[in-house]
């Protein structure tokens, strides 16, 4: 390798461990899903239930409703009782997931096509700022990425000939399995899998053996997830209607028409759409050719695009892309150098280096002041909203009650167990057992969004001031 990769290399992984570990506590922001699986990984570690408290002093397991599965929830847990629990804490493990995942996937560019592309690849993510909106925050989505790489890393070690093939075979199914245990998006990774498996299988590169051996060890882990996360007692009914459609979203078709409306309305979907569209091309082209299409690339493809159709029939939360933008990122650069390659071919004046590198080097720099200065992630770096709610809570003491209104993201700052806690889905809610100690002002105090306070629906908080208002929070008092 030479010294101009290897700078490379130091730059940016450096990069990724700077902006990874970067005002950690602030942003991004806590949000209301991490505050979920925040909360369940502390419970696990504190009191050996992985669940939400409601009511003081019990932890209710939630099988449906916390989509994040064990490989993120039971490592976090045992994580948070090695080092206490904390937002700082429980970030750092969310920092090494992901440049655990950046290492992966530069990883498997280099086994496909060498230095130069997946020098590449690793500018593309190392400034790419969803990366770490996403991957800093205690969720679900970089993990299961994680797994799906080191998936597509060792299916690729597995069918090129490397030693111990058995075993990599093994680790193959096991990643896959974790990936899709870790959240049910990557439900989407199994028709994948199963195109990707068929192509080597005709390839002759896999057999009905190695097939078979791959599909029990992919079956362990999700076996695991029925066990640990399912009750006998769960309606299947209940938990596919719900996986199916979390958002109880009625007219389908209205939403996949504005959701399609919003692929190329908006610079984070237009990109999406641009990896994905020349990723496409550049395989049609290398088909036309006869050109082989690796396994590892045939299920990235089918995987990214199942996840862009899957979008389509969401709320249109912009986060749901992101599994697609990760995995094309990983296939996009040579996907850039094939097709200036062939047009250096038809047209010998065209400078193919040159422009490969140019293009890599122009996302690279938008992607970093993206993540520098205009983002979601970034717009959160002058924030001290984690510091003040640690702040607050260090001066409520146990004897005050603490009620939390729909603000699961709050919960994890609070010192003691004598809290309720109450949380609106979109057509159902949980703990509604603790809405009488607030209708009847038995809490002392209460934390809740200042639009749901001022709305003041049925007369919830008709017991109650508001004593003051911190960043979209009002904090109540009885009157």
């Amino acid at each position: 390798m030479q010294w101009h990769f290897k700078l490379g290399l130091i730059g940016l992984f450096s990069l990724v461990i700077f902006f990874g570990l970067f005002r950690l506590t602030e942003s991004p922001s806590l949000v209301y899903d991490e505050g979920w699986y925040f909360q369940t990984s502390a419970n696990l570690a504190t009191t050996g239930v992985d669940g939400l408290q409601f009511v003081p002093s019990h932890i209710e397991h939630l099988s449906t409703f916390v989509t994040v599965g064990y490989p993120v929830i039971y490592p976090l847990g045992l994580w948070f009782k090695i080092f206490s629990v904390g937002v700082f804490q429980g970030r750092l493990l969310m920092v090494f997931f992901l440049i655990t995942l950046v290492v992966a996937g530069y990883c498997v560019a280099l086994r496909l096509y060498g230095h130069r592309i997946a020098l590449a690849v690793l500018a593309l993510l190392a400034t790419f700022p969803p990366l770490y909106g996403n991957g800093k925050s205690v969720m679900g989505e970089v993990p299961g990425l994680l797994f799906l790489v080191l998936f597509l890393l060792c299916f690729n070690l597995m069918r090129t000939g490397v030693p111990r093939k058995s075993i990599l075979l093994m680790l193959s199914g096991l990643f896959a399995g974790l990936c899709i245990a870790t959240k049910p998006i990557f439900i989407l990774l199994i028709p994948a899998l199963c195109i990707g498996i068929l192509c080597e299988w005709k390839r002759k590169t896999l057999s009905w053996k190695d097939i078979a051996i791959g599909g029990i060890c992919t079956f362990i882990p999700l076996f695991v997830w029925f066990v640990v996360q399912f009750k006998f007692d769960d309606s299947l009914t209940e938990i596919l209607t719900y996986y199916a459609n979390p958002y109880s979203i009625g007219n389908i078709s209205e939403i996949i028409i504005a959701n399609i409306g919003k692929l190329f309305s908006d610079v984070g979907t237009l990109y999406t759409m641009m990896l994905t569209i020349v990723w496409g091309i550049t395989l049609v082209l290398r088909w036309k050719h006869k050109e082989k299409v690796s396994g590892e690339e045939i299920i990235g493809f089918i995987f990214s695009l199942l996840i862009i159709a899957a979008f389509l029939r969401t709320a249109g939360f912009y986060r749901y892309l992101f599994p697609a933008q990760i995995i094309a990122l990983i296939f996009f650069p040579y996907s850039v150098a094939y097709i200036s390659t062939l047009i250096s071919k038809k047209y010998t004046w065209w400078p193919h280096f040159k422009v490969f590198t140019l293009s890599i080097f122009l996302l690279a720099v938008m992607g970093a002041y993206q993540l520098s200065f205009n983002s979601w992630v970034a717009d959160a770096y002058p924030s001290k909203k984690t510091a003040y709610w640690y702040e607050y809570f260090e001066n409520i003491p146990e004897s005050v009650s603490v009620f939390f209104y729909n603000t699961p993201e709050v919960v994890p700052f609070i010192r003691h167990r004598n809290y309720f806690q109450h949380l609106i889905l979109y057509d159902r809610s949980l703990g509604n057992e603790g809405l009488p100690m607030l209708t009847t002002g038995v809490v002392d105090k209460v934390i809740v969004q200042t639009n749901l306070f001022t709305e003041n629906k049925e007369g919830v908080f008709d017991q109650y001031v508001e004593e003051q208002k911190a960043y979209k929070y009002s904090i109540l008092k009885k009157r």
